[in-house]
């Protein structure tokens, strides 16, 4: 079932017209007494077949609303369904849908609707449909080339090449890989405008190459506004019966202009034929010069020499490359080797430094004179050795000796060494696991791309790819070109829908792996101004505790009395105390104490001296307004489209007092701007159909379609600010002579 248009502005004229017919009015009176109706239940059923065209009501569902409607039972109304569709909804079936395969289903027969024509829709090309519709919905991309490729995208659809979901997929598929990057439910809802805009037309598809379209029987002897047809698909068979019989007595006459024509036309197929096939054994010869010229190895010597410098500088960077990965694993292996040292000589010096205490310590105690173990372990020579240190580096006579003394030497215990592990096994972690992720993200890759290697060698060229990728080294197309390479130029050897999933599978990880690590640094970012916010305001809020406290001691000391305001608060913490005695110690002395008694004795209360205004200036200012001077009309250029667009009543009577020769006015118009192309007839026309004259004589008839008054009569009761009779038959013959 098709999409059902919402108002009757959206329905085609030809359409409108139809329902608004003289033989509409005709045959409803007739379906009235045919099947026992009283004169006045007209109108419901004038409302229930706009329902019906305007989709309120589901066509399938037509005999249920006549039955509940009028009271008839299920037979008699299934019998008023087929014969209402038949003669009002049949004729306008491309608005609702297949009309005559549901009239089937009620069980009706299609030959007693043979005369029934067919309202002919608006035929367009499909190019013209989507640029116009693209123009109507306001649908513009980014750029001329995604434009062109959206446009390009619809056309098929349009035609048929396409269907939805391929149309979809190609809309929703990423720029880089031919696609437009639209969101599903927005590429979703474009299709649903299409299709609902398609209802209202025909596709031309211009397949006219010397002979006549089959497609569409036209009549051509119909008067405006209503163009017939015969109805294709009930008069399938009948219709090429005829056309058969017609070709076989066009035959038989042997017309002599059809006979040269048809001669013609054979002697340039034969001649076709003839440049085919010089052209096929042109090709073939070429082919075998070409085969033959590399089996006799006919070589270019500028080709060769060019080739000789390529393959000369493909070693040389393969000799660089080589030369930098051993200077890397090199640079590394020093940089660990510096790194051990470093934490060993630091150790080590810690632990002699700590020894030399304990012996300055011992020496001390015994007045100069050293004792044996101190003797001995002053012989003993320092190594600053890049080992790692442990409980065994330390001599055990010191450690005895601090034992028996009950020093409180700062010897190398069991704390320390488990520190120095600690940061040795986070650098080493840091340095072994720093490709961690990154691995396992070209793991993940290859796992959603679902890649098979032939060989080791083809991956690791894969994983190089990738992983020059995720650190940014090579843009998505520098990689896919890499990927696309042939195995023999080093590349990887990926073609067709692989290269194409694997570069989006890529590109999509690669950008998530990104934006996750640009958002944990966002945090840690975050968390570390809100950790420095924090101690700025615990500062800042010690500080005039601080200032509170001297405040209220001076003033206590100097006047003699307790502040006016209770000091509230006090420093606390074991580390901010210290610093806020030392901070209120310093305050006081730099005080003067003479000073602050003066202050405060001389303190006195001063009120606020109020200015005194004239009356004259507080009227002036009571009595002031702003003036508005940014506001400024300006003027626009209106074209003919927007000229009709805009028309009204008055308007259209300025064009002339003759209503006739203000839509012969009208019609020079749309003539003038036809000549800028089609299109712009088509939009003239559109402008028209929507202005408010047109407007008000649509909603004229549709009121007296429902109020079953005649249109003279509403004429009347309207008043001078409606149209004339003579304007309303002017607009009207307009109307049935503007068409597409």
């Amino acid at each position: 079932m098709a999409n059902q248009p919402k108002t009757m502005q959206d329905l085609p004229e030809a359409v409108v017209d139809f329902l608004n017919g003289l033989e509409g009015f005709e045959y409803i009176s007739h379906f009235i007494k045919k099947f026992g109706l009283k004169p006045e239940q007209d109108i419901e059923v004038i409302n229930l077949v706009l329902d019906t065209v305007l989709g309120q009501v589901v066509f399938a569902d037509l005999p249920e609303e006549i039955e509940v409607l009028f009271g008839f039972d299920a037979e008699q109304a299934k019998q008023a369904a087929i014969e209402l569709a038949g003669h009002r909804l049949l004729p306008i079936s491309g608005v609702i849908g297949n009309v005559a395969e549901q009239i089937k289903n009620w069980g009706g027969d299609l030959e007693q609707f043979k005369s029934q024509g067919t309202v002919v829709m608006p035929e367009l090309t499909a190019e013209s449909f989507v640029q116009g519709a693209l123009k109507d919905l306001g649908v513009a991309m980014e750029n001329e080339v995604l434009q062109h490729r959206l446009e390009l995208v619809l056309v098929s659809y349009a035609k048929g090449v396409r269907d939805q979901s391929e149309a979809l997929g190609t809309m929703t598929r990423a720029q880089k890989v031919g696609g437009l990057d639209m969101a599903q439910e927005d590429a979703e809802v474009l299709l649903k405008e299409i299709d609902q805009k398609m209802a209202f037309i025909n596709i031309s598809f211009k397949e006219k190459v010397g002979r006549e379209e089959v497609g569409r029987v036209k009549v051509q002897d119909v008067k405006p506004p209503v163009r017939q047809v015969r109805n294709d698909k009930m008069m399938v068979g009948k219709e090429q019966t005829r056309v058969g019989s017609d070709l076989t007595k066009k035959k038989n006459k042997r017309d002599p202009e059809i006979e040269k024509m048809l001669a013609t036309l054979k002697a340039d197929q034969e001649k076709s034929k003839a440049l085919l096939s010089q052209l096929k054994n042109q090709k073939v010869r070429n082919e075998q010069t070409q085969v033959g010229n590399v089996l006799t190895k006919k070589k270019d010597p500028e080709i060769e020499k060019m080739l000789a410098t390529l393959k000369a500088d493909r070693e040389k960077s393969r000799e660089l490359l080589k030369q930098l990965k051993n200077q890397k694993i090199k640079n590394e292996q020093k940089q660990v080797g510096n790194e051990k040292m470093r934490v060993g000589n630091k150790d080590t010096i810690k632990t002699a430094k700590k020894d030399l205490i304990v012996e300055n310590e011992a020496l001390a105690r015994n007045n100069g004179a050293p004792t044996a173990a101190v003797k001995a372990e002053v012989k003993k020579p320092v190594k600053l050795a890049p080992k790692k240190p442990n409980k065994k580096s330390v001599d055990t006579s010191i450690l005895n000796k601090k034992a028996k003394t009950g020093l409180g030497a700062d010897v190398f215990d069991d704390e320390d060494e488990a520190e120095v592990q600690r940061i040795a096994s986070v650098r080493a972690k840091s340095l072994a696991g720093a490709n961690d992720p990154i691995q396992a993200l070209i793991e993940q890759i290859i796992g959603t791309a679902k890649l098979k290697f032939s060989d080791e060698e083809i991956k690791q060229r894969f994983i190089k790819a990738v992983e020059s990728r995720i650190r940014d080294v090579r843009d998505i197309y520098e990689v896919r070109a890499q990927l696309e390479s042939s195995k023999d130029q080093g590349g990887v050897g990926l073609a067709g829908a692989q290269l194409a999933e694997t570069v989006q599978v890529i590109d999509r990880l690669v950008n998530e792996h990104q934006t996750k690590l640009q958002a944990e640094s966002e945090k840690k970012q975050h968390e570390s101004m809100a950790q420095k916010r924090a101690q700025t305001a615990q500062a800042a809020l010690a500080a005039k505790q601080l200032a509170d406290q001297l405040m209220a001691k001076r003033y206590a000391e100097i006047t003699g009395r307790a502040p006016s305001e209770a000091v509230i608060g006090s420093v606390t913490g074991s580390n901010s105390a210290g610093s806020a005695e030392a901070t209120l110690a310093r305050q006081e002395q730099q005080i003067d104490a003479h000073q602050v008694k003066q202050a405060v004795m001389g303190a006195q209360r001063i009120a606020p001296k109020t200015a005194k205004l004239s009356a004259s200036s507080i009227m002036a200012a009571a009595g002031a307004k702003p003036q508005v001077q940014d506001v400024r009309f300006t003027r626009r250029l209106a074209g003919p489209v927007e000229e009709l667009r805009n028309m009204t009543i008055v308007e259209f009577r300025r064009l002339s007092t003759d209503p006739q020769a203000a839509s012969e006015k009208i019609k020079d118009k749309i003539a003038l701007v036809e000549d800028q192309g089609y299109e712009q007839k088509i939009a003239a026309i559109k402008g028209w159909r929507s202005s408010p004259i047109n407007q008000a004589y649509l909603s004229l008839s549709r009121e007296a379609l429902l109020s079953g008054k005649r249109i003279s009569d509403l004429l009347k009761e309207k008043g001078e600010g409606s149209l004339t009779e003579a304007e309303l038959v002017a607009i009207m013959k307009l109307n049935g002579e503007l068409h597409f």
